[in-house]
């Protein structure tokens, strides 16, 4: 009579192997940190050139006896609004809840806001030099232009103007 084997099959994986699966784990958990680091500085970059190259703007519209020249940059895909506004004064005309929101972060002296806050990397709001905000804000404060990742209006100065003006 003949014992029967029976083979009990077995999964064996060595060391090196199970800690090579552990460092791949580790490098791609380090990987999407680090790409979405720099995905959130992208996004910090755009809003802080985006005030960088508004001034500047304003800064030669300002200095020219008059002028009326086209703006355009990129912004993140968060903001949806880029608003002029008088924060001394009250809401007049504002697209639904942005008011208030602005208010929740206010600085008095600043004249220009980017709308939602949370996506524009704690830079929400600004003073910027030489821009008439009474005669932006008369009809509407704030004075929301739309964006969706990329903000275009107009920069007018005319002879007589002593301040720039947005449309």
């Amino acid at each position: 009579m003949k014992k029967e084997r029976t083979r009990k099959g077995q999964f064996q994986m060595s060391f090196g192997v199970i800690f090579s699966i552990i460092l791949i784990i580790a490098f791609i958990f380090v990987a999407y940190i680090a790409i979405r680091h720099f995905l959130d500085l992208k996004d910090c970059t755009l809003v802080a050139n985006f005030y960088d190259t508004l001034e500047g703007e304003i800064d030669n519209v300002w200095k020219s006896q008059s002028a009326d020249q086209a703006f355009s940059s990129a912004l993140p895909s968060g903001i949806g609004y880029v608003c002029f506004a008088d924060m001394t004064k009250a809401e007049r005309n504002a697209p639904s809840g942005v008011y208030q929101a602005l208010r929740r972060n206010l600085v008095v002296r600043h004249n220009i806001f980017l709308y939602p806050a949370k996506s524009s990397c704690g830079l929400s709001s600004k003073e910027i030099l030489h821009l008439d905000i009474q005669n932006i804000t008369r009809n509407k404060n704030p004075y929301c232009i739309e964006s969706d990742g990329k903000v275009e209006f107009r920069l007018e100065k005319g002879f007589y103007d002593a301040l720039v003006k947005v449309r």
